[in-house]
């Protein structure tokens, strides 16, 4: 996070907002910590910072995820199975809270590994996800 009262995070990507209106109150992270004067955030804190924005899977795995499993839901409405039971939703998103297998990122509530939004992914009856099968077949 950047070190300045002035300065605070906004959904744009790696830009905040400054209260000061430096670089039309939307400055860049770099911006702020190599030109302001204001900031105490130090070059080795923004390079940490800056690599936990940038994990997660890539744009491409992303895109890619969106477009099976839109295809997979899609699929699934002429035999009416477009969305799981709210049962099974409850037992996706509790594996998935589990955090098993170490993708689960809590703060945004997305899988880091298909990049999906599993608000959205749970909900989904033909969407599956690897490890959601692991727990199913432990239990049978």
């Amino acid at each position: 996070m950047i070190a300045c009262k002035h300065w605070t995070k906004s959904g744009e990507f790696f830009r905040g907002q400054c209260s000061k209106g430096i670089e039309g109150g939307r400055p860049s992270y770099g911006h702020c910590v190599h030109n302001c004067g204001l900031c105490t955030t130090t070059n080795a804190e923004l390079a940490e910072y800056m690599q936990t924005l940038s994990e997660g899977p890539s744009f491409k795995t992303k895109a890619t995820s969106l477009l099976k499993h839109t295809g997979q839901v899609i699929a699934g409405i002429p035999q009416g199975k477009a969305f799981a039971s709210k049962l099974e939703q409850a037992r996706r998103f509790g594996i998935c809270k589990s955090n098993t297998c170490n993708k689960y990122d809590n703060e945004k509530n997305k899988c880091n590994k298909c990049g999906c939004s599993l608000k959205l992914k749970i909900k989904a009856e033909a969407v599956g996800c690897h490890y959601w099968e692991i727990k199913e077949n432990a239990s049978k």
